[in-house]
């Protein structure tokens, strides 16, 4: 069958055709200009504001909250959570936060959980130890430059008992109700994960037959509110008994050389077999000494010092600069699923200097 269309009609068609592709490129052209798209100067994906985060050009941790000193539509929230880890790493792991403790700036979440200490030091292993007592205990460091004992409950050693200690009358009702979700239901302990460990390893503890004992283990993509902390890298070897203590987010966390002495630990937990507590000593020159046991990352340190370069670029020379592809190296680096030394090889001064020792490089 042969279907005849005269001219008038075709021509009628191709301008129907043509109004309604240009009422199309007209409904994009509105729909970019009230929804525009950018693009992530580290991993280069696009979208739209919503996928960004305003990137603080310096962490906020070091000078504040710097509401002139950000890129905006810049850094996808991507790649911002993955510089976090980084930053943490200086920021909260290193000694790098001895001297924010002293002088400041005060961080985003500036005060502890219980709201009576200003900017308490994030960090793993703080210990004091008292004059004439031989046990070391868990300790805090806040701004601006207090130390003070974390609520806990320390195994005295010896089959003696277990010594529960506060600081304030404040704090005691926190380490209780802390103790009493703790045995609402079976115990799950998050075991300390590797950097190669993507998942977290969980313990879980429970009573059979009116014995404690673990009872099962998995691996989830999140961890369990209660920790375990090994006693590693610690400038002490006696005095380090199994403790319980409150950190300053309110969370518990177990203190143990291993896995296996937490069970004895809630057992005397469980039956209430307490010590009698040591004298308290004055706070004064001489009574106390404060161990700091420093642990941290130093690639991500190095990768943290590359971001903020990569991000004073950007603020000073515009956006086009990086997306350029002369800083692809450093932004590779930045993005690498698997670490690499290639960060601290950058950051040092030549190629005879190790990797252990942080220098500006000049000759790149």
């Amino acid at each position: 069958m042969t279907i005849c269309i005269d001219t008038n009609c075709a021509r009628l068609l191709v301008r129907l055709l043509l109004d309604k592709t240009r009422h199309a490129i007209l409904i994009a052209k509105s729909f970019m200009s009230k929804n525009p798209t950018f693009k992530c100067i580290y991993c280069w994906r696009s979208g739209p504001d919503s996928f960004f985060d305003d990137e603080h050009v310096l962490s906020r941790s070091l000078c504040g909250q710097g509401n002139n000193w950000t890129l905006k539509n810049q850094v996808c929230k991507c790649c911002n959570s993955r510089f976090s880890k980084f930053e943490n790493e200086l920021l909260q792991q290193s000694a790098e936060t001895v001297a924010r403790a002293f002088s400041g700036p005060l961080g985003r979440s500036a005060k502890s959980n219980s709201g009576k200490r200003i900017q308490p030091l994030k960090i793993n292993h703080l210990y004091v130890r008292n004059n004439n007592d031989p046990l070391i205990y868990e300790a805090g460091f806040s701004f601006p430059s207090e130390f003070y004992f974390r609520p806990q409950i320390i195994d005295a050693g010896n089959g003696q008992g277990l010594i529960p200690l506060v600081t304030s009358a404040s704090e005691q009702p926190l380490l209780q109700a802390a103790v009493l979700k703790l045995f609402a239901s079976p115990i799950r302990l998050t075991l300390p994960r590797t950097t190669k460990d993507k998942d977290y390893e969980i313990v879980e503890f429970n009573q059979v037959s009116g014995i404690w004992q673990e009872i099962s283990r998995s691996r989830q993509d999140k961890p369990s509110s209660v920790f375990l902390r090994e006693f590693q890298n610690v400038p002490f070897t006696n005095g380090a008994t199994t403790r319980l203590a409150l950190y300053d987010d309110g969370n518990l966390y177990f203190r143990a050389e291993n896995l296996l002495d937490i069970i004895p630990f809630i057992e005397q937990l469980v039956g209430q077999k307490f010590a009698h507590p040591s004298p308290q000593k004055s706070n004064g020159p001489g009574n106390q000494e404060f161990l700091f046991g420093l642990s941290f990352n130093l690639i991500k340190i190095y990768k943290a010092i590359l971001k903020t370069g990569v991000n004073l670029v950007a603020h000073f020379y515009g956006q086009e600069v990086i997306s350029s592809g002369s800083l692809r190296n450093v932004r590779d680096i930045l993005l690498e699923d698997k670490e690499t030394t290639r960060a601290g090889t950058i950051c040092r001064l030549s190629a005879a200097a190790t990797l252990d020792f942080p220098l500006s490089q000049t000759d790149t």
